[in-house]
């Protein structure tokens, strides 16, 4: 039988995995609106392709087993000044690290397609299509990949820091914490 956490943090994944919702934009790091041209997606700074550096997965969820997990480098992002953004897994390291007691290795493929909208240092994200799946190891046991992207729509708030060379995005949902970190390309 399917774990309750498992589907709990593929239920979320598939919304955080540009993320950030409630942390405070990062002092410093959001270069004046006016450095960037404006974007009908509502800030300029975001637009471009952005290589991921790091992305940091955890959560302490009641009656749940803790987990922490880091990795995802060279994952890509593209953001358009149209709004349209895709998520691109192609390559990318699989987060490592725990889930309770037992090691973990959790890896992506595939890419997300979002339509996003920047306002006062809020992303919001609205998931729109998809091929991408997560492919979960315990103890080096493989669980069956999900798909990230179930048909349905998801849209978050979230916010974020960016700056000429790096974006850094950050999101807390009930306890489960995403944080990822991109250089521009």
């Amino acid at each position: 039988m399917p774990s309750p956490l498992r589907h709990l943090v593929l239920a979320f994944l598939p919304a955080l995995v540009l993320a950030a919702c409630s942390q405070p934009a990062l002092p410093g790091l959001h270069a004046s609106p006016s450095a960037y041209p404006q974007a009908a997606m509502g800030d300029g700074c975001l637009v471009g392709h952005w290589v991921m550096t790091q992305e940091a997965l955890g959560w302490e969820i009641p009656g749940s087993a803790p987990a922490q997990l880091v990795g995802g480098a060279k994952a890509t992002l593209a953001i358009n000044a149209d709004g349209s953004a895709q998520l691109n897994y192609a390559g990318s390291a699989p987060l490592l690290g725990t889930i309770g007691s037992k090691s973990a290795s959790l890896a992506y493929q595939g890419s997300l397609d979002y339509q996003v909208h920047a306002a006062g240092h809020v992303l919001t994200m609205t998931q729109t299509s998809g091929n991408a799946t997560s492919a979960l190891s315990l103890n080096g046991v493989a669980q069956a990949p999900q798909p990230l992207f179930d048909g349905g729509v998801a849209s978050l708030p979230f916010s974020y820091a960016c700056s000429r060379s790096t974006l850094k995005l950050d999101a807390n949902l009930g306890g489960l914490d995403l944080s990822e970190s991109f250089h521009r390309a």
